[in-house]
């Protein structure tokens, strides 16, 4: 199996990188189509962006956006300040308030995950439905009710009165997203394996991009628990866990 970050598919020299992923496919077992076997994997940076590819939803680059008077942010909290006008009237959408709150002119308050019924796609493509387990608070609301209210402010009101209204649509638009708990065949893996040739890497090292895995959301870097994980397992990311195992057995 190969895992590779997205975010080392936008370095200049990712052709080449791929080129030479795709080359271990050559006498190995990474793609095997007899056994139904991808063992090649892209694991995202935000997992909005998985979200959106998942109803067939892909987004312009800022350059080629004109320049916004309003910008709407939806539980939006890790963006490039500089593509943010200063003059922009910014709408934060969104739970537990971070970067994109304090960037708001206007802030919408919505219910989190665990306020709130869902449907979520997991890394490896499997979707499941989940239930509220707490109230939300205060005059907060579920994000789809948000809109709805909001489109009937802009003239143009949404056909959705009740939440399964709303899966109705998300099945006309993607099926597969409703098939809960069921794994669909992509293709992924006859796109994704055809080297080009090019093979020139810029010679620059691999970074690491998450510098610290324990906040890595909005939700994660308000948790006291994941504070206390940054502070004590953080530092020793680099290491082997079990190098001192005496230290945790005493903790």
């Amino acid at each position: 199996m190969v895992m590779v970050s997205s975010l080392t598919l936008e370095r200049s020299d990712a052709k080449a990188i791929m080129n030479s992923i795709n080359e271990l496919q050559q006498g190995t077992n990474l793609l095997n189509k007899e056994e139904q076997w991808n063992g090649f994997n892209v694991l995202h940076n935000e997992s909005g962006r998985i979200n959106a590819l998942e109803l067939g939803i892909t987004s312009q680059q800022p350059s080629d956006v004109k320049t916004p008077k309003v910008v709407f942010l939806l539980g939006e909290d890790e963006f490039r300040h500089e593509d943010i006008p200063e003059d922009a009237y910014v709408i934060y959408q969104g739970h537990t308030g971070d970067e994109g709150a304090l960037y708001a002119d206007l802030i919408l308050p919505t219910s989190s995950y665990l306020e709130k019924a869902g449907t979520y796609v997991n890394t490896d493509g499997r979707p499941q439905r989940t239930r509220a387990c707490l109230s939300s608070p205060g005059f907060s609301q579920d994000d789809w009710m948000v809109l709805r209210a909001l489109s009937e402010e802009v003239g143009q009101p949404l056909p959705y009165d009740t939440v399964e209204e709303l899966r109705t649509r998300i099945s006309e638009i993607a099926p597969h997203v409703v098939k809960y708990d069921h794994i669909e065949g992509s293709g992924f893996e006859q796109l994704a394996h055809k080297p080009n040739g090019d093979r020139n890497m810029n010679g620059t090292t691999l970074t690491e991009n998450i510098d610290n895995f324990y906040m890595t959301d909005v939700i994660s870097r308000n948790s006291h628990i994941m504070a206390r994980c940054t502070r004590e397992l953080n530092p020793l990311k680099e290491f082997n866990f079990k190098t001192n195992p005496q230290t945790w057995l005493t903790r």
